[in-house]
């Protein structure tokens, strides 16, 4: 679902696409800037317009007795917000331009309070905006001895990760198995 405010003071419209199904549905809201934005009610009553063409089959709430309207299932909100990532590469100009449109952001308030969805407990998920990323710098592969032979072959840490590193090879008398190494990590 996606709200869009228009420049006209009263508009209530919505427009919904089902994509040849009867489970999955986008739902745009055109709201006038003088219209209350009450989400929850708009799509309650865009359910229940669905259900009474036969577009959504009937729906059974999960908890019936606390559900306000049982009749349309259990309503969940998700909240996506989109977020710079660092990887982004950005002239001065423009990373100035964002950081003011995140400072507006902050103090303009909560989605979640403008749409009236906090007492519904909504999930906030961040997606990654990425406009253009820079390439990190190459890894630099190095060999490792395991034993009997050098091998390049990444060797794991503890944690399933692959590191690779200088490796000491151990005296016999420090070994506790045969063909035992120790690794040391380049820092």
């Amino acid at each position: 679902m996606s709200v869009v405010t228009t420049d006209e003071p009263f508009t209530r419209e919505y427009s919904v696409e089902d994509f040849g199904t009867d489970y999955m549905f986008r739902v745009r809201i055109r709201l006038g800037f003088k219209v209350s934005q009450s989400i929850p009610a708009y799509i309650h009553q865009v359910m229940h317009d669905l259900s009474a063409t036969g577009e959504l089959p009937a729906q059974v709430s999960v908890y019936p007795k606390v559900d306000a309207d049982p009749d349309i299932g259990t309503v969940r909100y998700v909240l996506i917000h989109k977020a710079l990532m660092p990887e982004s590469k950005l002239s001065a100009r423009e990373a100035l331009s964002l950081k003011m449109k995140y400072a507006i952001r902050r103090f303009a308030g909560s989605p979640v309070k403008w749409f009236g969805l906090a007492p519904y407990n909504p999930v906030v998920e961040v997606q990654p905006l990425f406009v253009t990323t820079r390439r990190p710098p190459r890894l630099q592969r190095k060999e490792v001895y395991t034993g009997n032979h050098h091998t390049s072959a990444p060797v794991a840490d503890d944690y399933g990760v692959e590191k690779t590193g200088e490796v000491d090879k151990v005296e016999a008398g420090e070994s506790s198995g045969a063909g035992e190494s120790v690794v040391r990590q380049d820092d």
